[in-house]
Order: C-alpha cells, then structure tokens, then sequence
C-alpha cells in the first residue's frame, strides 16, 4: 500500500538467503553495501543519492550501505533432542514470584541466566521452587538455585522425580534481568522407591490371603 507517490517505486521486489559462517557468542554486525541504476531514464533528475554516469548522461547509479546488528546467543539453543521447553521465564531486579508452570514428566530442568548490573554490590541470584498445591506462601520449596558473584552468569539446575505444577520466588541483587527455561525430558519415567516392589507383593499375598479365608468359611458354613 503506498501512502505517498514518491515517484519511485519497486516493480520486481526479490527475496534471497545468505549464508554466513559459523559466528561466535556475542555482539556481531552485518553490512550490506547496494548498488542501484536507473538506466535510459529522461524524467525529472531523480536527486540524491541518484548522480548521472557522467555529465548529460541518462544513466543514474546510487551506492549506501546498511548495517544490521544482531546478537548470537547459544543460551536459547536446545541441542538435545529428548529435552522439550514447557516454558520460559523472565524477570529483572529485586524480589518476587513467577507464573505457576505445569511439568509432565518426571524429570526436568531449569537453565537460567543473568544480566548482572553495574553496580559494585554483591551479585546474587536465588529461585526457590514450590509445589503449587494451594494458596500461595502455605507451601515449603523442595529445591533452589543459589549463584553468586559474576564468575559465571549461567547454570543448569537440575530436577528429578517431581512432575505436576510449580511456582518460584525469585530474589536478586544487582541483577538487571534473568531469564529461566524450563525443559523436561520426554523419555523420563517415574523412578519407585526401593520398598514398592515389596509393598505390591505385601498388597497381593494380603488380598489372596483374603479370597481364601472367604471361601473356606463359605465352604464350612455349608458343611455345618
């Protein structure tokens, strides 16, 4: 849709890929450098940053560059295939809670990030994991993250035989931002406490115990 007849405009517009080499973590810029003619052309001067071949020429070429910034960051790249995001969560500085999240599978895990801040205080990050079974605050954490200091800004937490749905308090100091994926793996299944094989054999010798006390007391009562 035009809104403005500048006079010039686009007939054949193309779309194409370039292939970049593999790129290290961090900041990174892209130059792109267009060359533009206007060939056989006898309207009005078409102006900057169009100029003629050469004096009198009906032949224009324009040259500008664009620079594109973009950033690679390997933090949001999952490699491992049996690993699925449920989701993620952000937040900056200072103290509060996350939205609840729903685990499925037994096994899962949190990556987690930092932005530290300027300032010269003590880095610190910390998330305690709550079971969401009620009000919020009446339930006790069964697993945190505690970093310190800027050494390292990311880390992995990780989280076995636990699956339903779960909350965080998160405090910070001289944090800007954070950022937590939680991923579960789909190839996880519940892990039994050693004493439930014997419960399931305790629970059937019970209630074989039973069907053959009935039956012999249905079987002396007709005897009677």
């Amino acid at each position: 849709m035009v809104t403005e007849d500048t006079g010039f405009h686009t007939k054949f517009k193309k779309t194409g890929l370039v292939t970049l080499p593999e790129l290290s973590e961090g900041p990174h810029y892209l130059t792109i450098n267009v060359l533009c003619g206007l060939y056989d052309y006898h309207g009005a001067p078409p102006g900057a940053p169009f100029t003629p071949t050469f004096p009198g020429s009906s032949d224009y070429i324009a040259t500008w560059t664009h620079t594109i910034h973009f950033k690679i960051d390997t933090f949001l790249v999952n490699p491992d295939v049996n690993w699925v995001e449920v989701t993620t969560l952000t937040g900056v500085g200072g103290i509060g809670s996350t939205d609840s999240f729903t685990v499925d599978h037994v096994d899962w895990r949190i990556r987690w990030k930092i932005e530290p801040g300027d300032s010269s205080a003590r880095t610190a990050f910390q998330a305690y994991i709550f079971p969401l079974t009620g009000i919020k605050g009446s339930e006790q954490w069964f697993e945190k993250i505690e970093h310190y200091g800027t050494e390292e800004t990311t880390g992995i937490l990780n989280i076995y035989n636990h699956s339903g749905s779960f909350y965080m308090d998160v405090l910070t100091g001289n944090v800007d931002s954070y950022t937590m994926i939680i991923e579960q793996n789909i190839d996880s299944i519940p892990e039994f406490p050693s004493w439930t094989p014997m419960l399931i054999m305790l629970l059937a010798v019970t209630v074989i115990g039973a069907i053959y006390k009935q039956r012999l007391h249905k079987r002396n009562h007709r005897r009677s």
